[in-house]
């Protein structure tokens, strides 16, 4: 799981690991976020069934 997740390690991944922290905290983390990018593990993985299904 750590190369699918390395933002478990660190961050709000960790204190949400640990249960140190609440739901309103983690607002306010996605809030000041604001857009991100896709989600480069689920891309490859939607690709690689993909093709699967082809093979």
């Amino acid at each position: 799981m750590k190369l699918r997740s390395p933002c478990r390690l660190s961050g709000m991944g960790a204190k949400i690991e640990a249960g140190k922290t609440n739901l309103s905290d983690l607002e306010a983390y996605v809030l000041n976020k604001g857009e991100v990018a896709a989600n480069t593990s689920g891309r490859q993985e939607y690709l690689e069934n993909l093709i699967n299904e082809f093979i």
